[in-house]
């Protein structure tokens, strides 16, 4: 769990009651790094947190048994109440604008960011993110922080981060949000946001577990940022095979043309008529799977020109027009990359069948089905 103090004190963490039951684990994070380390661990490791909890920060907490941790002391009051904890901004540091805050109340928070000069940002400017309900991973989230919850800060600018115990903002985020679930449980998402909107990086607690993330100038990413028309690569990584479904949801945004592409078995699907794909998913599967081809100004055609055919066969390759930096590869329907070269790809003593011809190309994805006979 992310976890917070809620009392109006710092307190040491050796006075926070059944906080060391158990086997147990205890971080602070410090996005200046302390000796080449974001994330500071608390008696049971050698790190440098001293186990100090100070009043609207966060910390990470594990533990191998069902506990209730209990803070005792002072608490501020809960009327209207406001507070805040300056937020330093810095380019020089693998997280950039990060930090790991909490609520400082016993009742909801809600939170705000002000830039240096005390004046309101838009809710687009900054962001807040919290820990999923299976504990392996963080999620966006718009609503109020819980008494004694955590949660990462994200905002491009120095400024200051303000706690609410009443909900201050009527603004809203317009937003894509896709989830993947297996059965009747999600198990991860991932979301593009419209506008000035802040980029979160993917990041995992727990190895292994199925992901759905966004690649970007090489880096994954939980959420992106979209100008509102274009073309998304959406990665998908199974933990197990199985049945999978990808949800789509809208916020506060309205798409004139809306396609999911399955890059493994060429389907199109028009989300803004059906705004889910059932698929199956292997562990060995290609991760590339899927792009996003969207438009909230209008596309032509219905987005038949991201399917064209773009690659030709001279009787002995598939040859391509495309730039030195591309890559192109042959996939089998299992997902797995049969050949791979630039411009040119063989099919010389592949086996008959049907695969896909996938061209990455700068930015771009283009996937095309083709048959060896």
């Amino acid at each position: 769990y992310f976890i917070a103090n809620p009392l109006n004190t710092t307190i040491s963490a050796a006075n926070v009651t059944d906080l060391t039951s158990g086997t147990y684990d205890l971080y602070r994070f410090s996005a200046a790094g302390v000796d080449g380390k974001e994330w500071l661990n608390y008696g049971q490791g050698s790190g440098s947190f001293n186990g100090t909890f100070y009043t609207g920060y966060g910390y990470l907490y594990a533990n191998d048994q069902n506990v209730v941790l209990k803070f005792t002391g002072p608490v501020r009051s809960t009327n209207n109440a406001r507070t805040f904890t300056d937020f330093t901004y810095s380019n020089s540091y693998d997280w950039g604008a990060w930090d790991l805050r909490g609520n400082p109340f016993v009742c909801n928070a809600w939170l705000a960011f002000t830039d240096g000069d005390g004046n309101a940002v838009s809710g687009d400017s900054y962001d807040f993110y919290v820990m999923n309900d299976d504990g392996d991973d963080y999620e966006i989230s718009s609503g109020p922080l819980a008494p004694g919850q955590g949660a990462f800060i994200h905002a491009e600018q120095t400024g200051r981060v303000y706690y609410y115990s009443y909900d201050p903002s009527s603004s809203s985020n317009s937003m894509l949000e896709m989830t993947v679930s297996q059965g009747r449980g999600k198990v991860d998402n991932a979301r593009v946001r419209f506008g000035n909107a802040r980029q979160l990086p993917k990041l995992s607690f727990r190895e292994g577990s199925t992901k759905l993330y966004i690649p970007q100038g090489g880096k994954d990413y939980a959420v992106v940022r979209s100008e509102g028309e274009g073309e998304l690569p959406v990665n998908f990584k199974a933990e197990k095979n199985g049945t999978y479904t990808l949800n789509f949801g809208t916020e506060n945004v309205e798409f004139n043309h809306l396609h999911l592409i399955d890059n493994l078995t060429g389907a199109d699907i028009d989300l803004l008529a059906t705004p889910s794909y059932t698929f199956q998913s292997r562990t060995s599967d290609y991760a590339s799977r899927f792009r996003l081809v969207f438009s909230t100004t209008g596309v032509e055609e219905n987005g038949t020109e991201a399917n064209a055919n773009f690659a030709y066969f001279n009787g002995s390759e598939w040859v391509v027009d495309a730039s030195d930096n591309a890559t192109l590869e042959i996939v089998d329907m299992t997902g797995r990359t049969v050949a791979h070269g630039t411009r040119s790809v063989g099919t010389n003593g592949m086996a008959q069948g049907v695969y896909v011809l996938r061209l990455v190309d700068n930015n771009s994805v283009k996937t095309q089905k083709i048959v060896v006979r």
